[in-house]
């Protein structure tokens, strides 16, 4: 916005108004899916005014598509198509978790469905911030005190007081595993 009002912009997408341009459409046949894809291409670009590559577009199966770093697959259990992420994508993921924290991910997404990639890397990650946590409350009063705010007894936490590694673990897989983490960061 300029001091004299909004300017039309000549090039590009305006910021805020990113358009969704990646569109799967599931349908039951190859006949149908090529007049789905004709009739759809066609709205796109009449009532929306986009240009739609149609060197991009194309019909495939579900096993073969890959869309915004997921994979599909049938279950077989349910007989229901289903999505996860794809290897290469949760590779990328994680490598950029661990340059972004230092800690190494856990391993192989092989047939895990996202749900279960995500919350293995979710654990790890609040492993490691629990690890941290712990390692800055280096008094024992301090621990103490850390770990009977959210309620838990004396007890577990006297359990805790060993050497600061190991006293690290048992907090993390033992007292707490369920406790929330407030981070307050410095501008």
């Amino acid at each position: 916005m300029t001091p004299q009002g909004y300017e039309e912009t000549k090039l590009g997408t305006p910021r805020g108004g990113n358009y969704a341009d990646d569109c799967v459409t599931a349908v039951r046949s190859e006949s149908s899916a090529k007049g789905v894809m004709r009739t759809v291409s066609d709205w796109i670009q009449r009532e929306l005014g986009l240009k739609v590559n149609m060197t991009k577009t194309r019909i495939t199966r579900p096993p073969k598509l890959k869309d915004l770093g997921f994979g599909f697959y049938k279950d077989s259990r349910t007989k229901e198509w289903k999505c996860r992420p794809r290897q290469d994508s949760v590779k990328r993921f994680k490598g950029r978790l661990k340059e972004l924290t230092g800690r190494k991910m856990p391993g192989a997404v092989a047939g895990k469905t996202e749900k279960t990639v995500m919350a293995e890397i979710d654990a790890h990650l609040r492993t490691g911030l629990r690890i941290i946590i712990w390692k800055q409350w280096k008094e024992p009063k301090k621990r103490q005190w850390g770990l009977q705010k959210p309620g838990i007894g004396k007890d577990p936490v006297r359990s805790c007081q060993k050497t600061p590694l190991a006293g690290a673990y048992d907090f993390v897989r033992n007292l707490i595993p369920g406790m929330s983490i407030n981070i307050k960061m410095d501008k």
